[in-house]
C-alpha cells in the first residue's frame, strides 16, 4: 500500500512537471515571438536612422556649398561696388540677398546639427533597448 501511494505521488509529480514544462515552452515561444518582433522593429529603426544620416549628410554638404557660394558672392559684391557708382544700388540689393542666404544657410546648418543629434540619441536609445532585450 505504501508503494502505491509513493507511485501515485511520483505520477502526480510527473504530470505536474509535464504541465510546467509545456507552460515554460509556451512562455519561451511567446518570448521568442516578442524578441523577433523587437528585432524586426530594431532593423526598421536602423534603416530609418541610416536614411536620416544620409539626408543629414546631404543637407550638411548643401549648406557648406551654399556658404562657399555666399562667400564668393560677397567678394564679387565688393569688386562690383568699387567699379562704378551707377551699379551701387544693384550691389546693395545683392549684398542683402547674400546676407539673407547666409542666415538661411545658418538656420539649415543648425537644423542639420539638431537632426544629427536626434539621430545619435535615437541610435543610443535603440542600442540601449537592444541591450535590454538581449539581457531579458
Amino acid at each position: 500500500a505504501g508503494f502505491a501511494i509513493v507511485a501515485s505521488e511520483v505520477k502526480n509529480l510527473a504530470n505536474q512537471t509535464a504541465g510546467a514544462t509545456d507552460e515554460i515552452g509556451s512562455h519561451i515561444g511567446n518570448i521568442q515571438t516578442v524578441v523577433e518582433g523587437a528585432k524586426n522593429a530594431m532593423n526598421r529603426i536602423e534603416a530609418v536612422i541610416g536614411r536620416i544620416s544620409n539626408i543629414s549628410g546631404d543637407i550638411s554638404n548643401a549648406v557648406e556649398n551654399q556658404a562657399a557660394v555666399t562667400g564668393e558672392i560677397a567678394r564679387s559684391i565688393n569688386e562690383v561696388s568699387s567699379a562704378a557708382q551707377s551699379v551701387t544700388e544693384d550691389v546693395i540689393r545683392v549684398t542683402e540677398t547674400a546676407s539673407e542666404t547666409g542666415v538661411a544657410a545658418s538656420q539649415v546648418l543648425a537644423a542639420s546639427h539638431e537632426l544629427s543629434m536626434q539621430a545619435a540619441k535615437l541610435e543610443e536609445e535603440t542600442n540601449r533597448f537592444l541591450a535590454d532585450v538581449r539581457a531579458a
